[in-house]
């Protein structure tokens, strides 16, 4: 038959766990900031061939409308 928990084990028990979630917080925390730094890169990626298309599609539609002027 087991014995029931008394206070100490269960403080014991709860540090335990307390120090294991604080390690895997600090990694998650460390992943959270890496995954941030890729998402800064993959936003200007982005951002730099939104751009390339749009100036293309500018300059098509000013050539269009030049050679329909002359």
């Amino acid at each position: 038959m087991s014995s029931k928990p008394t206070a100490a084990t269960n403080h014991a028990a709860l540090m335990k766990h307390e120090a294991i979630c604080a390690e895997r917080w600090k990694q998650a925390f460390k992943n959270f900031d890496q995954l941030n730094e890729s998402m800064a890169k993959i936003q200007w990626w982005i951002i730099g061939a939104m751009s390339t298309m749009i100036i293309s599609i500018l300059g098509g539609i000013a050539l269009t409308l030049y050679r329909t002027i002359i």
